[in-house]
C-alpha cells in the first residue's frame, strides 16, 4: 500500500474527509464511551476549573489542536497553583485538550513506563461491514510520553488473530530491534492483552464513525488498559508504512474487499 494507492483509494470510495474534518474536541464527545478518560477542552474552562482539574490528577496530557506525530504533546504535572494557572494562561488560546492520563496494563508499562504505549488497528468500512487490515503496536522509546515512531518510538507488526508480535521492532530511521532500546524486554512473541476487546471497541468506533461522519478508512489507537481498553484517537492516512512494517503489505487484501 503505497501512498499513491491510499490516494486512489480514499478517492474512490469518497473518503476525502472522513475522521480528518473533526479536531481533538470533537473526537472525544463523538467516541466518549470509548475513551475511558476525564478531559477538558480548555477555551471553555475557568482557570479555577483548569486548575481544578489539574490538581485531581496531578499529572496531565496537553494536546493541541491538529498536531500530528506526537508534536506539541507534553505531560504537565502540577507543582504549585500559580504555576498551574500560568499554564492554563499560555494555552487557553490555542485550541488545547488537557487530558487524565491513562493507567495502561502493567505489561506495557515493561517496556517503557515513560509513554503509554499503543496498539495501531487499521480499518476499512465497505457494504456495512467493517474490515480489520493490519495491527502494529507502538513503544517509546524515551522519556516523552508519547509512543510515535517521530518520536524515538519503536514499532513491531501484531498478528490480528493471535494478539502476538511478530517482527522486530522498527525505528522511524528503518533500525531494527530484537530488545527494546530500553527495557531490553524481547519484543516478538509478545501477547497484547485485552485483544478480543480491543478489536471489538475498534469495530463500534468504526461503525459509529461511518454513521456520524461517513468515515471509512481510517487507522485507530488502542491503549490496553488492565481491565479493558481506551481509544487514544483516530488517523485518516492511517501510516500505511507502520500497518505494513516488518511484514507483507495490506494492498491485496484492500482490492479483496473492494472487489466482493
Amino acid at each position: 500500500m503505497t501512498y499513491y494507492r491510499e490516494i486512489k483509494l480514499i478517492d474512490k470510495i469518497g473518503d476525502e474527509k472522513g475522521i480528518s474534518s473533526i479536531g481533538k474536541k470533537q473526537f472525544n464527545q463523538i467516541f466518549s464511551d470509548y475513551i475511558c478518560r476525564e478531559w477538558l477542552w480548555v477555551a471553555e474552562c475557568t482557570k479555577e476549573e483548569f486548575c481544578s482539574f489539574v490538581k485531581k490528577h496531578q499529572s496531565v496530557l496537553v494536546k493541541t489542536n491538529g498536531t500530528c506525530s506526537g508534536d506539541n504533546i507534553y505531560k504537565y504535572t502540577h507543582t504549585s497553583d500559580y504555576e498551574t494557572m500560568m499554564e492554563y494562561e499560555k494555552i487557553k488560546d490555542k485550541h488545547t485538550l488537557v487530558e487524565e492520563i491513562l493507567q495502561q496494563h502493567h505489561s506495557l508499562t515493561e517496556f517503557n513506563p515513560a509513554s503509554v504505549n499503543t496498539v495501531r488497528i487499521g480499518t476499512l468500512y465497505h457494504k456495512g461491514k467493517v474490515y480489520l487490515l493490519s495491527s502494529a503496536m507502538r513503544i517509546g522509546a524515551g522519556d516523552v510520553p508519547t509512543d510515535n515512531l517521530h518520536g524515538k518510538g519503536v514499532a513491531v507488526a501484531v498478528d490480528l488473530e493471535t494478539r502476538l508480535t511478530i517482527s522486530h521492532g522498527y525505528t522511524n530511521l528503518c533500525e531494527q530491534y530484537l530488545l527494546h532500546p530500553i527495557s531490553l524486554k524481547p519484543l516478538i512473541g509478545f501477547q497484547i492483552p485485552n485483544w478480543d476487546t480491543a478489536k471489538k471497541t475498534v469495530i463500534e468506533a468504526a461503525e459509529l464513525a461511518y454513521k456520524r461522519i461517513g468515515s471509512k478508512f481510517v487507522g485507530r489507537d488502542v491503549a490496553m488498559l488492565e481491565n479493558g481498553v481506551a481509544l487514544i484517537e483516530a488517523n485518516p492516512h492511517q501510516a500505511n508504512d507502520l500497518l505494513q512494517i516488518g511484514r507483507s503489505g495490506i494492498w491485496k487484501k484492500i482490492k479483496d474487499i473492494l472487489d466482493e
